[in-house]
């Protein structure tokens, strides 16, 4: 689904700052006008993303008759398209079954729900499709973790049952950030959170997501492109809706959601040191800033894929 907002010409002002509290959308719509012939170019969208190819391919799609909304989308798809080759490419992605990483992870989030923050290596394996995840040595040396967003399982490495939950998302209602967990608890965090981690971008391309290209991120002297996602319901995940941003490169650089489980707070987490590699993975270490408190936690991860 795609939203229009269309801002007549004449509240759109010449000049850098005009255009920085503007949506892109409506940027858009601003640079267009209706003619005799149907929609002609009047303005500039480098203003907008710093691309003159993407002046050329919006000029060229319009005079081919397509409407505002479809340009707009073909923009958005180019732009998910070239993060996924960025990433390491769609293709390569679609022949993977399996990808495992290694996780250190860090930060106040964990202590502030009643569990060691002390970075352990955890090895861990999620499958692409279906969501599932495996977390091996989880809160004991002969312990792993089987998560579905529907249900999640603590078990013996010889398969015999420690403790499980069903409908897990349902065990979080009415937390906070300071509500403490249970073990089975993290073990739903921990495996929706692996899961979206070691899958992005390419989740974004899966059935059932609404994906729309919004304003860009400015941070510092680099501009990074954005993309805002809306989760299908059989994906469990931070929170409904997500943004993602990309850097000159369209790797990623920054993801924005609300962490639901804990209070709906909002958090940014931004990446760093991606690894170059056959096939790309979100990040070789993430650091999310929970914006309300200015807390920091974060992960490092080595990953490989089968």
């Amino acid at each position: 689904m795609l939203s229009m907002v269309y801002t007549p010409r004449a509240s759109v002002r010449k000049g850098k700052s005009a255009y920085s509290s503007i949506h892109p959308q409506e940027l858009v719509a601003s640079c267009l006008d209706r003619s005799a012939n149907g929609w002609i170019w009047i303005g500039d969208l480098n203003q907008l993303h710093g691309k003159p190819w993407v002046l050329s391919v919006i000029r060229k799609k319009l005079r081919s008759g397509l409407t505002v909304p479809e340009v707009w989308m073909m923009s958005t798809n180019e732009l998910l398209t070239q993060v996924c080759e960025a990433h390491g490419g769609l293709d390569r992605w679609k022949t993977f079954k399996k990808v495992s990483a290694t996780f250190v992870t860090g930060g106040g989030l964990l202590p502030l729900k009643g569990f060691d923050g002390n970075p352990k290596p955890l090895p861990s394996t999620v499958t692409v499709q279906p969501q599932t995840t495996v977390i091996f040595t989880f809160g004991n040396p002969d312990w792993r973790m089987n998560f579905r967003p529907e249900r999640v399982v603590i078990e013996m490495s010889d398969g015999k049952l420690v403790e499980e939950r069903s409908n897990p998302r349902t065990a979080f209602d009415g937390h906070t950030l300071n509500t403490p967990w249970d073990l089975l608890h993290r073990a739903y965090f921990n495996g929706y959170t692996r899961w979206t981690y070691l899958t992005t971008p390419y989740l974004l391309t899966m059935p059932g997501f609404e994906v729309e290209e919004i304003a860009p991120w400015e941070e510092g002297t680099e501009r990074w492109r954005g993309l805002r996602a809306r989760f299908p319901d059989y994906i469990a995940s931070h929170s409904k809706e997500q943004d993602f941003y990309f850097g000159d490169n369209f790797l990623l650089r920054r993801h924005d959601y609300y962490l639901e489980v804990a209070g709906g707070v909002p958090v940014a987490q931004y990446v760093y040191d991606i690894d170059i590699a056959s096939i790309r993975m979100e990040a070789d270490t993430c650091r999310g800033y929970l914006s309300s408190l200015g807390m920091q936690c974060g992960f490092c991860s080595e990953w490989s894929q089968t």
